[in-house]
């Protein structure tokens, strides 16, 4: 899910949609305002006009760069020089905002006057969906290093956070204090509705991939009963 892009790129599925948001437009214009903002963050993102494999290559940097900027803090904790507070606010915000825009997109908006998905682009979807919720986990918890999180003793105690309060569990153990509370209730909220997307999904799509395995099965026995005739 980077851009983890598995946006339709073409110009005709890009057309499909701007006519469809025209519709939705006449229907309902708060939705269709949400519809616009989540169609221009998906121009801005430089992974919008990628093809699946490069894809796939942009979301690998993606992870490299947070693995680089967390092995920097790694070396710097517990104190932090100034530039690297910044980059631990900037680079993940950014990412968080590029997964925001890719599920917004490929789960809800695109779907609008798209045309019937193959199977193998269904679960591409899903596991880039799923990979996309654990990379917020990683990317919310290099932000909690630069903010003010009350009983953190330890480097990987602000990625534990972070899990905790994505999966919202709230044990209770590490505290948030002053714009830790903003970022927390944020990454609460965007976990949440990616949770219910992923399995909405999943859900809609099921009976589409039921019926496509039943039908590779049922020509498979028939190719093998055309091939059996043909032997006697």
């Amino acid at each position: 899910m980077t851009s983890t892009n598995h946006s339709q790129t073409d110009d005709d599925g890009s057309s499909a949609r701007d006519k469809a948001s025209l519709r939705l437009r006449e229907k309902s214009i708060l939705a269709w305002i949400i519809e616009r903002g989540f169609r221009y963050l998906q121009k801005l993102s430089p992974g919008s006009n990628l093809t699946s494999r490069k894809t796939d290559v942009y979301i690998v940097v993606w992870i490299v760069i947070g693995l680089i900027l967390a092995g920097i803090s790694f070396f710097s904790w517990p104190t932090f020089p100034g530039w690297l507070i910044c980059l631990l606010f900037i680079i993940p915000a950014l990412r968080i905002v590029d997964i925001v825009q890719v599920t917004g997109n490929v789960g809800i908006f695109d779907q609008l006057g798209a045309t019937k998905h193959k199977v193998e682009n269904i679960l591409r979807s899903l596991v880039l969906l799923i990979l996309n919720y654990i990379e917020l986990m990683f990317w919310f918890g290099l932000i909690y290093l630069a903010l003010n999180l009350k009983d953190v003793y330890h480097f990987y105690d602000t990625f534990y956070f972070s899990v905790v309060t994505q999966l919202t569990i709230g044990y209770g153990d590490i505290q948030p204090l002053g714009a830790a509370k903003v970022v927390a209730g944020v990454q609460a909220t965007v976990g949440w509705a990616l949770t219910l997307l992923v399995l909405a999904r999943f859900v809609s799509f099921l009976p589409r991939i039921l019926d496509e395995t039943t039908d590779d099965i049922s020509e498979d026995i028939s190719s093998n009963s055309r091939d059996d005739n043909g032997e006697d």
